[in-house]
């Protein structure tokens, strides 16, 4: 990871959210990755419920905690575990909204997608973001493992999600809307 300043730069956290889907009404959010707490701040400011957020990083998640103004502070949970077992922490069909931002591009992305889906409830909705299929990004993995949007959308799909338009996110980034069909 580039220092976190540079990293802030990539991003502009409270429009991708917004385009993503994240609502206020929501009771419960998780996120798969909190890194430097670069959404993590924004989304558990965005909605009314709790957050759940994982990271196998102890230095990350202790930087994600330190960037939270107090006041919101309460209504994050860090979690230091492997995404893959999520649900074993938390239950199953206990989130509105799941979090899968820059990572789909490890060694199981179907099983983040699965387990996703099976923390959804009925209805429920996740965001995916990506780094541009572009070598020009200033970031991202390396292109022969960056996954092309194609690839996202049918990842999803085979996860069980209904999937929107690709969504573009500038200035290097893309993503989804995904949805759990009702029970």
């Amino acid at each position: 990871m580039p220092p976190p300043g540079l990293w802030q730069t990539f991003f502009e956290p409270k429009e991708i959210l917004s385009k993503l889907g994240l609502i206020t009404q929501f009771d419960h959010v998780v996120e798969f990755g909190c890194g430097y707490g670069t959404f993590t701040t924004p989304r558990a400011q965005i909605v009314n419920g709790r957050v759940s957020t994982f990271d196998l990083d102890e230095q990350m998640i202790a930087h994600a905690r330190g960037q939270l103004p107090a006041e919101i502070l309460n209504k994050v949970q860090f979690h230091h575990l492997d995404f893959c077992f999520a649900t074993q922490v938390l239950g199953k069909s206990i989130a509105d909204y799941v979090m899968l931002f820059n990572i789909l591009h490890g060694e199981e992305p179907i099983r983040l997608l699965e387990q996703a889906f099976d923390l959804l409830c009925p209805e429920g909705r996740a965001g995916i973001i990506h780094w541009n299929y572009d070598p020009d990004t200033p970031r991202g993995p390396p292109m022969d493992i960056r996954p092309q949007p194609e690839e996202l959308a049918d990842l999803a799909h085979g996860a069980g999600f209904m999937v929107s338009e690709m969504i573009d996110l500038p200035p290097f980034h893309y993503g989804f809307q995904l949805q759990k069909p009702p029970s």
